[in-house]
């Protein structure tokens, strides 16, 4: 995984094939608190839409059963 830190301190998370993604949380995450959860390039949720950590949670392990 790889983490970027762009512009207005935004933090990226980003897969080997440069797709957002973060296995342990939001796969951006902006200064002023709004989050945005991706899977290997998959748009999930986020937080302004009340989407959470814990969704996001739910969701993997629903995902490891498949």
């Amino acid at each position: 995984m790889k983490i970027k830190i762009g512009l207005f301190e935004t933090k990226y998370y980003y897969n080997n094939d440069n797709d957002f993604h973060n296995e342990n949380g939001p796969a951006i995450e902006y200064k002023n608190g709004t989050k945005l959860w991706y899977y290997n390039g998959i748009f999930l949720g986020d937080s302004g839409n009340g989407y959470t950590q814990k969704k996001f949670e739910q969701w993997l392990r629903l995902k490891a059963f498949q």
